[in-house]
């Protein structure tokens, strides 16, 4: 019995995943600056605020970078481990560059 198989009918679209990881750091930057310019102690409005757009956030972004491929859930997965690589990256960098200010315990809690 032949089957008629794509050319990456099952492939993984690993460009699409880093975009969509880029634009969940993005979109959460874009949310949490204004809290930081704008009030003197943003921390308890950025608790709540966070995780709920972090879950619409991937979820959108996701779901965009999985829709053209023929493999969607592996390629929306990709897209979070992206977002969780790039903000990794991120507390590194913050540490690297003002070692004396990283709170390792605020950097990692979730919320």
């Amino acid at each position: 019995m032949a089957e008629n198989v794509e050319a990456g009918a099952g492939a993984i679209r690993w460009g699409r995943a880093l975009i969509g990881g880029f634009m969940i750091e993005v979109g959460l930057m874009l949310l949490v600056i204004p809290f930081y310019a704008t009030m003197a102690d943003p921390f308890p409005t950025i608790e709540l605020l966070v995780p709920p757009v972090t879950l619409v956030l991937a979820a959108l972004a996701g779901a965009g970078a999985a829709r053209p491929s023929g493999n969607p859930l592996m390629t929306g997965l990709a897209t979070s481990a992206a977002a969780l690589l790039i903000y990794g990256a991120m507390m590194v960098a913050g540490y690297l560059a003002a070692p004396e200010q990283f709170n390792s315990a605020a950097a990692l809690s979730v919320s």
